[in-house]
C-alpha cells in the first residue's frame, strides 16, 4: 500500500514540478551531492525528534518505478542516503528521486530532484594530472596540487553551487587570492600565473572553503622541475655617474648624494633619440647600496599596490560574476513568467470552453427536464383515465356480480321447486 502511494504522488510531482533540481518546504531540505565518485541525498527536517523520511526513486527513461529508500534521521532531523546501490546498476541513467517525510497520516513530499548520471563519472580518475600544470576535478571538496603558472579545472557534476573562497596561504610570502562559484553541471577554471601578472601565484598552498556549505580544500602550488632559487648579492660601490636627460623646465630632485635634473614635461622616445648627444651633462656620485634599497622599496609599494589591484578585480569578478547569475536568474524567471502567462492563456480558454460546455449541458438538461415534465404529466392524465375506467369496471362487475347472483338464487329456487314437484308427482300420484 505505502509503495502504490508513493508511485502515485511521483507521478503527479513529475508532471507538476518537471525540471526542478532543488525543493523545500517548511523547513524541510533536500540535495544531491557527490562526494568521491558516490552520489547522496542529504537533507534535514523541520522536527527535535528522530522521524521517518523515505526517498523514492523513479525511472525516467523507462517510466517506471524502481524502488523506495527508508531511513531514520537523527534527533536533531539530519538524514543522508547513499545511492550507490542504484548507481551501481548501468542499465539506469537518468531519475526523478522524490523525499518524503513522516507525519501522522501518511508521507508529505517535501523535495524534487532530478539526477542525469554520465556513466563515465564512475570509470574515470577524480582528480587528472595531480602535480602537473593542467589538473582536472570531479570531486569536492579536493585538495590538488599544481605547477607555477598552471591552472585547475573543477567540473561540477553535483546538484547544487559550489562557493571557492580563499582562507589563507602558506609556504610563500605573497601570494593571490581567488574566489570562484561554480554552478551545478559547469565547468570553471582557476588559474595561477606567476608572471606578467597582476595578482600572481607563488609556490604555497592556498586554502578554501566553501562559503555555503563550510566544506575546506587546498590548492598546493609548487615550483616547476629544474627551478632554481634566485641568488641576491648586496652591492656596496661608489662611483660617479654621469645623468644626461633634456631639459627645457627643470625641476631639482634631491634623492640621498645625487641630484638629478628632470624634465617636468614628457618627452617621446623620437625626441630623445634625436637630441641625445645635445643636452647638459650632469657629475656627481651615488651609493649603488642606498639605490637598491630605495628600489626594493619601491618595488615593495609596487608589489603591494599590485595586490591591491588584484583584489580588486577580484571583487571586480565576483560582483561580475554575480552580476551575471542574477541576470540569468532574472532571465530564468522572464521564462517561467511567460510559460505561466502562456499557461493562464491556455487555462482561460479551457475554462471558457468548460463554461460553454457546461451551459449547453444545463441547456439539455432543462430540455429534458421539460420533456420529461410533459411525458410525466401526459402519463398522470393517462393514469388518472385507467383508474376511472378500472373504477366503472368495477362497478360493473359489482353490478354483474349482483345480477348473476340474483340469477344464481332465482335458478336455485325453481330447481328446489321442480324437485319438490317431482317428489310429489312420485310420491303421491305414483307417476
Amino acid at each position: 500500500m505505502t509503495r502504490l502511494t508513493l508511485t502515485a504522488l511521483t507521478v503527479l510531482s513529475l508532471v507538476a514540478l518537471m525540471g526542478t533540481a532543488y525543493a523545500e518546504s517548511s523547513g524541510n531540505t533536500a540535495e544531491l551531492r557527490l562526494i568521491d565518485g558516490e552520489y547522496f541525498v542529504i537533507g534535514q527536517v523541520d522536527t527535535d525528534v528522530r522521524t521517518t523520511v523515505a526517498v523514492d526513486i523513479y525511472d525516467q527513461i523507462r517510466n517506471n518505478y524502481i524502488t523506495t529508500l527508508t531511513l531514520q534521521t537523527t534527533s536533531e532531523g539530519n538524514f543522508t542516503t547513499s545511492l550507490k546501490s542504484i548507481t551501481d546498476d548501468k542499465t539506469y541513467s537518468s531519475w526523478v528521486i522524490n523525499v518524503f517525510k513522516s507525519n501522522s497520516g501518511g508521507m508529505d513530499m517535501f523535495a524534487n530532484l532530478h539526477l542525469n548520471i554520465d556513466r563515465s563519472v564512475f570509470d574515470r580518475e577524480l582528480i587528472v594530472g595531480d602535480g602537473t600544470s593542467v589538473v582536472h576535478v570531479y570531486k569536492y571538496p579536493f585538495d590538488v596540487t599544481v605547477v607555477e603558472g598552471g591552472s585547475v579545472i573543477i567540473h561540477n557534476e553535483s546538484q547544487r553551487t559550489y562557493d571557492l573562497q580563499h582562507t589563507g596561504t602558506a609556504g610563500t610570502e605573497k601570494g593571490g587570492t581567488f574566489n570562484l562559484s561554480i554552478e551545478l553541471s559547469e565547468t570553471s577554471t582557476l588559474h595561477f600565473p606567476i608572471t606578467n601578472c597582476s595578482s600572481c601565484y607563488p609556490a604555497g598552498t592556498y586554502y578554501f572553503e566553501d562559503g555555503l556549505t563550510g566544506e575546506t580544500g587546498s590548492i598546493n602550488i609548487k615550483h616547476p622541475e629544474g627551478w632554481v632559487p634566485p641568488v641576491n648579492e648586496e652591492v656596496g660601490i661608489t662611483e660617479t655617474v654621469v645623468v644626461v636627460l633634456n631639459s627645457s623646465v627643470e625641476e631639482e630632485i634631491e634623492s640621498s648624494d645625487v641630484t638629478v635634473i628632470t624634465n617636468s614635461t614628457s618627452v617621446s622616445t623620437t625626441e630623445i633619440s634625436d637630441d641625445i648627444y645635445n643636452v647638459p651633462t650632469f657629475e656627481g656620485t651615488y651609493d649603488i647600496l642606498k639605490l637598491q634599497q630605495q628600489l626594493a622599496s619601491i618595488t615593495s609599494d609596487y608589489t603591494n599596490a599590485l595586490e591591491t589591484i588584484g583584489n580588486l578585480k577580484s571583487d571586480i569578478n565576483d560582483k561580475t560574476s554575480k552580476i551575471s547569475e542574477i541576470s540569468r536568474t532574472n532571465n530564468d524567471l522572464k521564462s517561467q513568467v511567460v510559460y505561466l502567462n502562456t499557461t493562464i492563456v491556455d487555462m482561460n480558454a479551457t475554462l471558457v470552453k468548460t463554461e460553454n460546455n457546461l451551459q449547453n449541458a444545463n441547456e439539455q438538461i432543462a430540455n429534458q427536464q421539460q420533456i420529461d415534465q410533459t411525458e410525466v404529466a401526459d402519463l398522470e392524465s393517462k393514469v388518472s383515465s385507467l383508474s376511472d375506467t378500472i373504477t366503472t369496471l368495477e362497478q360493473q362487475k359489482a353490478e354483474i356480480t349482483k345480477e348473476r347472483d340474483g340469477w344464481k338464487q332465482l335458478a336455485d329456487n325453481w330447481y328446489a321447486v321442480a324437485i319438490e314437484q317431482l317428489r310429489v308427482m312420485t310420491n303421491v300420484l305414483g307417476l
